[in-house]
């Protein structure tokens, strides 16, 4: 597989699915592979690739997240904070990282209109700060879920 000027070497899987979904999105992430919904492009690399996309109810809204508050984070431990947006997110969001923390993050979803609840988890043995108003992550509107 090809993407930008990389090459991969992956197995790939094709479900027989007519679901709305993103096929190919845990192995996008799995390559490090950003995809930025708001500008309708992937960045591998800081290279940019322009991606098509369509949306039956419209473009989703898609908001910075930002610290409230400076944070540290001990050794092996896990602090919950709150967030902030840029933007008010009018439906339920999924906030995801944008991978440039010195500590993890798991993806979240929140219902509409609430300040997002992150973990920050810290698998060093070293602290970690991270500093008020630090672009975090990014929040993307969730228009449906699948059920079952």
């Amino acid at each position: 597989m090809k993407l930008g000027s990389r090459c991969f070497k992956e197995r790939i899987y094709v479900a027989p699915t007519f679901d709305d979904m993103l096929l190919g999105h845990d192995i996008l992430h799995l390559l490090g592979v950003l995809l930025d919904m708001q500008s309708d492009t992937l960045i591998l690399d800081g290279e940019r690739k322009p991606v098509s996309s369509s949306f039956k109810e419209g473009k989703p809204t898609v908001a910075r997240v930002m610290l409230k508050k400076r944070v540290v984070v001990p050794p092996y431990s896990v602090v919950r904070l709150s967030c902030k947006l840029d933007a008010p997110m009018p439906s339920d969001y999924v906030v995801e990282s944008l991978g440039t923390l010195k500590v993890l993050m798991p993806r979240t979803v929140m219902a509409a209109n609430r300040d997002p609840l992150v973990c920050f988890i810290n698998v060093k043995e070293t602290f970690a700060t991270l500093k008020k108003n630090t672009l975090i992550a990014m929040a993307c509107e969730v228009f449906s879920y699948l059920e079952g």
